[in-house]
């Protein structure tokens, strides 16, 4: 995979009515140590915005992963390379930096914190505390105090070995790998977050990569994972047989998620009981959609030659 010379992510506000560009901030606080070698730090989600007027976004990690013989260990990207893998606040109305966190300084393992951020209110200690929630590739989920800009908890879901540090010069098994960790978005809803789940590992090495396309992404596994909004324990959680690019989405007491194998899942929200599932007729790597009282599932993963069929499906709530 190819990096543009000098490339940095940024954030854009448009003109609702004309499309003129309103503002834009650039996700990299400082040039490259070597631009025509590095990149990254671009959104992949949308954004969350609260009342107050403050946009919450996580974004990508800096590129490339890994390192080579002559800079090894990320070296192309020198110190923490702000602000990638961050949680960014920023003003909607300028787009002025309100307060970051980066949780994955000079990240030389692909661990993107890019799932759009969960906006709650939960009570601790007494009072209630306004909470963004945040996860990403590295299986880390994290709350922020919105006021006080301090982490309230951490949580570490999906398999871990060799995902911290510095990487050695000899090839390691990394968990979660390239295409593994928090993939997709998750759902809240009375106190609990449902976080989607891969467990796939990858190799990693001080002064070479692997590319996402080199990974058999079939033969990970996947999980939903509830947490308690308030102090990041896990309440309950399921193992999946197949991969979950499917993202949680919450109706009626119950949390849907969808795996690669074309699986949808329903889970009772309070304890994790499975109601019911179903089979479609391709792979799923897109999230299930709620529309009235129909959830909605799209399917259009093909294996190689075919012989399955791609297909949306409306499944009835009630």
């Amino acid at each position: 995979m190819g990096f543009a010379p000098f490339g940095r992510g940024a954030a854009y506000a448009l003109d609702a009515g004309t499309g003129a560009i309103r503002w834009k901030f650039e996700t990299i606080k400082e040039p490259w140590r070597f631009p025509l070698e590095a990149g990254g730090g671009g959104f992949w989600n949308p954004v969350s915005i609260d009342g107050e007027g403050r946009v919450y976004g996580g974004n990508s990690n800096p590129a490339p992963w890994g390192g080579t013989p002559e800079r090894p260990n990320g070296g192309v990207f020198a110190g923490p390379a702000l602000y990638t893998d961050s949680l960014l606040v920023l003003d909607a109305g300028t787009g002025r930096l309100v307060w970051h966190d980066q949780v994955t300084p000079h990240d030389v393992r692909d661990y993107d914190f890019h799932v759009t951020p969960v906006l709650a209110t939960e009570e601790i200690d007494g009072e209630d505390v306004d909470l963004v929630i945040g996860a990403g590739k590295a299986g880390r989920v994290f709350a922020w105090n919105r006021e006080t800009q301090r982490r309230v908890w951490e949580a570490r879901v999906g398999l871990h070995l060799n995902d911290t540090g510095r990487l050695p010069r000899d090839w390691v098994t990394v968990c979660p790998g390239l295409y593994g960790g928090v993939l997709t978005s998750m759902a809240y809803a009375d106190g609990r977050v449902f976080v989607p789940v891969v467990d796939l590992c990858a190799a990693g090495s001080a002064i070479d990569r692997i590319e996402v396309d080199e990974l058999d992404v079939s033969r990970g596994k996947g999980r939903l994972v509830a947490l308690d909004a308030g102090t990041g324990r896990i309440l309950w959680q399921r193992r999946l047989p197949s991969p979950n690019f499917g993202c949680a989405t919450v109706a009626n007491d119950v949390v849907f998620t969808s795996t690669f194998d074309g699986t949808v899942f329903a889970f009772a929200a309070d304890d994790g009981r499975q109601l019911w599932r179903a089979r479609m007729r391709a792979g799923i790597n897109a999230c299930p959609a709620v529309a009235g009282d129909l959830l909605l599932v799209g399917a259009g993963v093909l294996p190689p030659g075919g012989g399955r069929t791609t297909e949306l499906v409306g499944f009835g709530l009630d």
